[in-house]
């Protein structure tokens, strides 16, 4: 064989398996970034989206889908401060996440109907303050939405007190089960 046909092969063979080498030395896609560093605007993939409710869902969002409907609830105790209408402070990124949720839900199933917002009280005070304490609740967590870009016109806000209950007022487990804040997007 020609000395110079076997160095053509021989630098070919080279060639090739040094684009393999190359090929395959390829780092992979970073990670995709964390979501507390994501606009609440920011369109997420399908499996983002999933991952993201897993996260609310550990952070102590209930969440309940039906068909087109989605309700999220966040019991007050976990979210609020005791005896007030204040956000903690650790949960204050959690809504923002719910926020990057809701955005994202409402792209994908094209929803053109408000968001509400549905907040109850328990029955420690009077009938008037609880309506009082709910309406303060369901505000808070709409203008909350409203600051982080859904319009007045998206969002419905109401206080239902201690109506409404999901458990027994009987003992202290059951009243705290039924202050509540409920987001539903139907």
């Amino acid at each position: 064989m020609n000395p110079l046909y076997r160095q053509k092969i021989l630098i070919s063979a080279l060639a090739i398996l040094t684009l393999s080498f190359t090929a395959c030395a390829r780092k992979p896609a970073p990670p995709p970034p964390p979501f507390s560093v994501l606009r609440v605007t920011t369109p997420l993939t399908h499996a983002r989206q999933k991952a993201l409710a897993a996260t609310l869902q550990s952070r102590g969002v209930q969440m309940i889908q039906q068909g087109s409907r989605l309700q999220l609830i966040l019991p007050v105790n976990r979210f609020f401060l005791p005896q007030t209408t204040t956000v903690k402070e650790k949960h204050i990124e959690t809504l923002r996440l719910i926020a990057l949720y809701l955005h994202n839900y409402k792209r994908t199933h094209i929803v053109h109907y408000p968001i509400k917002v549905y907040a109850f009280s328990g029955t420690v005070h009077s009938r008037r303050y609880r309506d009082y304490e709910s309406n303060q609740y369901a505000q808070v967590i709409g203008s909350f939405l409203w600051n982080h870009g859904f319009s007045p016109a998206q969002l419905s806000v109401v206080g239902f007190g201690a109506k409404h209950p999901i458990a027994s007022y009987r003992t202290p487990e059951g009243n705290a089960f039924n202050r509540r804040v409920m987001i539903q997007v139907n």
